[in-house]
């Protein structure tokens, strides 16, 4: 009945999240830059994880940032916690829009 409903109003429920994209973000940044995390040594990735995906949570939570693309929503958040964490961000959260495709019009 449900799948019925959804039909009709021409939902997708297999389009990406910002979750989605955080997930995915997060793990291509520690696998290609392990030592991120070196400067926060009580938290594992999992618990790092956590902590970004209740900020993301809370930016979804704001009507202003809804305009924005969830992949670029990810990105930005992934980015401004690289920045605090690592000295060479910049290249990384490069890689990382080459990997999401992102061009400068988005």
């Amino acid at each position: 009945m449900e799948r019925i409903i959804l039909d009709k109003l021409n939902w997708d429920l297999h389009t990406a999240t910002p979750l989605d994209f955080l997930h995915i973000f997060h793990a291509i940044a520690l696998s290609t830059r392990p030592q991120i995390l070196f400067s926060l040594p009580k938290l594992s990735p999992s618990q790092h994880l956590a902590v970004l995906t209740k900020q993301l949570l809370h930016c979804m939570a704001c009507n202003q940032l809804l305009q924005f693309k969830g992949s670029m929503l990810a990105l930005a958040m992934v980015s401004l916690e690289m920045e605090k964490l690592i000295p060479d961000w910049l290249p990384l959260t490069i890689e990382l829009l080459q990997k999401a495709q992102v061009g400068q019009s988005d």
